[in-house]
């Protein structure tokens, strides 16, 4: 689902896995990107795109060294560092993220 412009990232992300961070499990969240914003803009309103996120997980998924800004590494990065209690429904989110991709490319 895409949200509007009233709906922020970070309301999606305090809906979504009960507003914990999927790294640690603390609360308050963030909404993070999966696929960049700056670099995906045709995907920063997609729902599937958000997770929640600590600030500092989130500032952590955002470095600007490089190491982690292709959406490949940031997707087995959040894999690896889910929470058990959430990664089925993050490896579930991430297959829809990726069926919108291929709808959005064939469009």
């Amino acid at each position: 689902m895409t949200h509007n412009t009233t709906t922020t990232a970070k309301k999606i992300a305090k809906i979504r896995y009960s507003g914990k961070c999927l790294f640690c499990g603390q609360s308050p969240v963030d909404g993070a990107h999966i696929y960049p914003a700056g670099s995906h803009p045709h995907l920063k309103r997609e729902d599937a795109n958000i997770i929640p996120l600590c600030r500092q997980h989130h500032y952590i998924l955002d470095d600007d060294s490089g190491l982690i800004r292709a959406p490949e590494n940031r997707i087995k990065l959040i894999l690896v560092f889910t929470v058990n209690e959430y990664r089925a429904a993050v490896q579930s989110q991430i297959s829809e993220l990726y069926n919108i991709i291929l709808k959005k490319e064939i469009l």
